[in-house]
Order: structure tokens, then C-alpha cells, then sequence
């Protein structure tokens, strides 16, 4: 009877221990999602898109190359005169088998608004921004309102 009463014991201590360790998990903090969306978006303005580039997820796939043809061609703005001024956000729920946090960043390039919608991830392949898209409300853009995808 003592040692069920024993196995017990241990088996419930055992079991608080892993739950109080994983109590830490699947969430990822908002002040280290803002810190990575601003080291992009510091990498972006130099511009080091290289450098940028290494804030993505691993799964993104995303490279320099990538990032250049986004700013320079696509989007048609002088990096070094990008300055990210609002961040809005929030934990959500992950499809990817880990922990995401969505930003809605407002980014400001020669007094024009854009905005960027960011999703960071973390799995076990990793950790980086697993989504940017750049809603364009430029009135100088080739069209109102176009969105453009990494």
C-alpha cells in the first residue's frame, strides 16, 4: 500500500513539473515579436536585405533577392527613407504546429502610409516572420490599394 501511495506521489509531482514546464510554451512574447519586426525593418532601411532576410522563418523561404525585388521594383520606395511608426498586435492561433503573433505595422515612406501585415512563427523548424504582405494606398502607385506578398 505504501508504495502505490509512493507511485502516486510521484506520479502527480510529475506531472505538475511538466505542466508547469510547458506552460511556458506555444506563445511567443510581444516585446520579442516587436524586436524582430524592428530588426527587419532596421536591415530593410541600410538596406542589408541579406540581413533582412535572416529575420524570416526558415519555412518562408525568403532570401535578399527576394526582399529587393519586393522594395526596390515592386513597391518602388527608397528603403533608407522607410520608418515603421505604429505596431498593433496580438497572439493568434498557429495552423503550423507552433506559436504565431500578428503584427498590423503602419510604415511610412515620404510622408506615405503603408500597410504591412507581418505574422511571426515559431515551430520546431525554427523561429522568423512567417508572413509579410504590404498593402499599398499610395495614390502614385501603378494602382490604389494593390497588396503585395512575401
Amino acid at each position: 500500500m505504501k508504495n502505490k501511495v509512493s507511485r502516486a506521489i510521484s506520479f502527480l509531482l510529475l506531472s505538475v513539473i511538466c505542466v508547469s514546464l510547458l506552460s511556458g510554451c506555444g506563445s511567443i512574447k510581444s516585446s520579442e515579436a516587436k524586436a524582430t519586426a524592428e530588426g527587419f525593418f532596421s536591415e530593410i532601411k541600410k538596406p542589408d536585405y541579406d540581413a533582412a532576410a535572416a529575420y524570416f522563418h526558415p519555412d518562408a523561404n525568403v532570401n535578399g533577392d527576394n526582399l529587393k525585388e519586393l522594395f526596390e521594383k515592386q513597391l518602388k520606395i527608397d528603403p533608407s527613407k522607410l520608418e515603421s511608426t505604429r505596431y498593433d498586435g496580438f497572439q493568434t492561433s498557429s495552423q503550423i504546429g507552433g506559436a504565431t503573433f500578428d503584427f498590423n505595422i503602419t510604415m511610412t515612406v515620404d510622408s506615405v502610409d503603408y500597410t504591412v501585415s507581418m505574422r511571426i512563427a515559431e515551430n520546431g523548424n525554427g523561429y522568423g516572420i512567417w508572413y509579410f504582405n504590404v498593402s499599398l494606398y499610395n495614390s502614385a502607385s501603378s494602382g490604389n490599394n494593390d497588396k503585395t506578398n512575401l
